[in-house]
């Protein structure tokens, strides 16, 4: 009987980790394709846009006017892009607009540890001019503690030379948050939003030629 309950018990369990393992692995099969896409993409691009989600909601070429490579793909870590980097990247591209973090802070990593992973995305990106933006501000108290962290980090990494660093909070945010008009769920954002951060990023674009 005992042994009969017990079994009942593990296959329950399976289901149950069957259940949630699905999802997961449907996300992964869907990130996978979104990353395969890029490479049939035609080429021509001299600037893209590099991140997670936040990056992949944006309707770039739209709001700028010109031809943007999205190359934000939702969940991303930066060790995610770091992965990704040869098979995301145009080769036409001069300049490359990075944001990514927010998805690593919200786990157990160090701000430190994500930051190294950062500097070598920047590294890696060379010599395209890399402009690193600041991670958006949430509503949350204690994980905006960790974003304004890592955009110290990340402002005096392209303080010392090698990018260049835009804070894009200074558009977005107001009162150490995410102004609440501008974001669904106080993390990702509306509209509004991104034609705040698209005029931002016009700002810091380069006139020349793409890549040969």
């Amino acid at each position: 009987m005992v042994v009969g309950l017990f079994g009942g018990y593990l296959i329950q369990r399976a289901r149950a980790e069957a259940k949630v393992a699905a999802p997961a692995r449907t996300a992964e099969a869907l990130r996978e394709s979104r990353i395969r896409d890029f490479a049939s993409l035609p080429d021509g691009a001299c600037v893209v846009m590099l991140g997670d989600s936040l990056t992949a909601g944006g309707p770039w070429s739209e709001l700028l006017g010109m031809v943007i490579a999205n190359r934000g793909v939702g969940g991303d870590t930066a060790a995610n892009v770091l992965e990704r980097l040869d098979r995301s990247v145009p080769p036409t591209s001069r300049q490359a607009f990075l944001m990514v973090g927010i998805n690593d802070l919200t786990g157990v990593e160090s701000v430190e540890s994500i930051a190294l992973t950062i500097d070598e995305i920047v590294t890696r990106l060379a010599p395209r001019e890399v402009v690193l933006q600041s991670v958006v501000l949430t509503d949350r108290a204690e994980l905006n503690e960790k974003v304004e962290a890592l955009n110290r980090i990340n402002r005096a990494r392209c303080e010392k030379g090698g990018c260049r660093y835009l804070d894009v909070n200074a558009v977005l945010a107001e009162g150490g948050r995410i102004a609440p008009a501008l974001t669904v769920d106080g993390v990702h954002l509306q509209g509004e939003a991104y034609a705040r951060w698209a005029r931002l990023v016009a700002s810091a674009i380069e006139a020349g030629p793409c890549n040969p």
